[in-house]
């Protein structure tokens, strides 16, 4: 038996539909908490995923499923849709982590500087969410 599709390909399908039914159009817009219930927009993207089955051929063409297949996409959706909310409505903390391993004749902890070039690369102020770093996560 095979399983459903857990590719990033399929990811992406439920990012795609989830998103828009969230009022993102641009993924680089911060994230306005709190969420739209997951309610109200989960069961168009549990329409979208089960007519594409969970699976798909090379051409990404739906595959004729088999039955049964339904209740592990919706078991599967419903685990994206939780952990979309969650990943979306956590802080983002880009500073350097006040808690952690710390050598005691060193000034810093030993990863400070890589927090430093992610924060200037990312260009983002402490506790900022956006649409693009939910969907990465995800």
């Amino acid at each position: 038996p095979q399983g459903i599709d857990t590719s990033d390909a399929f990811i992406s399908l439920f990012l795609d539909t989830a998103l828009p039914q969230l009022g993102v159009t641009d993924e680089n817009a911060r994230v306005e908490t709190p969420l739209t219930p997951v309610e109200t927009w989960l069961p168009s993207v549990l329409h979208v995923m089960q007519s594409r089955g969970g699976t798909t051929s090379g051409g990404n063409l739906p595959v004729t499923k088999p039955n049964g297949r339904e209740g592990e996409i919706v078991s599967f959706a419903h685990l994206l849709a939780d952990t979309l909310v969650e990943v979306a409505c956590e802080d983002v903390k880009l500073g350097p982590r006040t808690t952690g391993w710390r050598r005691l004749d060193f000034g810093e902890p030993p990863l400070s500087r890589y927090w430093a070039k992610e924060a200037a690369d990312v260009h983002m102020t402490a506790s900022q969410q956006n649409w693009r770093r939910v969907r990465t996560r995800v």
